[in-house]
């Protein structure tokens, strides 16, 4: 009997012991499935946030990051399905969606530069024409057919690190690099400071802004890309609500809201917590607008204690 015993003892614990390794074996497994997820999805948030950072430096602001976004997407599909997806077409397919990205991004600069319209109104009525612009090319539906092969570049992984994660880290250091070695970097800061001591200190303050929303549209394009690679389509309603989070991504990461003050590796620093936090909610099933409003207070909060300071 006591040998019955110490038997099913031993089994029991044996069996505990697999249970164990299953539920760890479980957990890990998925651990690292949240953490692939949130590595594919944290560039084209970390880019979007880029791409407004970069126009709050110079003191302005582009509203229209995510309608830039979708609508490059949305023609760079459009000709994908035109040309067909050979890797000619794939490559035409790029070119346009950047080219258009850079484009939404010169419409912005001139609306504020030759226009003097104010960035937040210029950017507004963007994003309004742009949204519009893609919901009319597509008819509101979401669009298909992307090459196999962009796709699956989109989520390849490069040294077990998604691809994409590492050209955002890339772009982010040009950026702080070229804000901190180049003229073009002063003038973006000068002007951020001071845009009237700039202009007469001789910088062409018009000339600097239409190339920083150039880049900013730049930027949104290859977020824009990005995610129709990962969705696998393109729709003029994706990353809606990005636009909130990319600008408490840049306040948090230091941006000053008034221009010429901060700096990206903080800002990607913010980018990477703000992803963590939202992946944490969407695991805890916590109610999007719930999140929504957590957003929006700790933007206003932010802004209050900088305020103080």
């Amino acid at each position: 009997m006591a040998a019955a015993t110490r038997a099913d003892l031993g089994g029991g614990y044996g069996a505990g012991d697999a249970m164990s390794a299953l539920a760890l074996a479980g957990w890990g497994a998925a651990a690292g499935g949240a953490l692939q997820s949130m590595a594919l999805q944290l560039p084209e948030f970390g880019l979007l946030a880029l791409a407004i950072a970069i126009t709050m430096l110079a003191g302005g602001i582009n509203l229209a990051i995510v309608a830039t976004a979708n609508l490059s997407a949305i023609a760079a599909t459009l000709t994908w399905a035109a040309l067909g997806q050979g890797p000619l077409s794939v490559v035409c397919g790029l070119v346009v969606g950047l080219a258009t990205g850079l484009s939404c991004g010169l419409i912005c600069g001139l609306a504020i530069t030759a226009l003097r319209v104010t960035p937040i109104l210029a950017t507004l009525c963007a994003m309004l024409a742009f949204t519009g612009a893609g919901v009319l090319l597509t008819g509101g539906a979401a669009l298909g057919g992307l090459p196999p092969s962009f796709s699956a570049g989109v989520n390849s992984t490069f040294v077990g690190m998604p691809w994409i994660l590492v050209v955002f880290l890339g772009v982010a250091t040009g950026l702080q690099w070229m804000l901190a070695r180049t003229v073009f970097g002063q003038r973006v800061r000068a002007i951020g400071l001071n845009a009237e001591a700039s202009r007469y200190s001789g910088i062409d303050t018009g000339a600097v802004m239409l190339r920083v929303y150039a880049l900013s549209g730049l930027l949104s394009a290859i977020a824009g890309l990005v995610m129709a690679g990962r969705f696998n389509s393109a729709r003029a309603g994706y990353g809606e609500s990005y636009l909130l989070v990319a600008i408490l991504a840049a306040v948090m990461g230091g941006i000053h809201p008034d221009g010429g003050r901060g700096h990206f590796s903080f800002l990607v620093l913010a980018v990477v917590i703000l992803q963590v936090a939202a992946s944490s909610l969407n695991i805890l099933s916590v109610n999007t607008h719930v999140t929504t409003v957590v957003w929006g207070a700790l933007l206003l909060a932010k802004l209050g204690v900088d305020r103080v300071r």
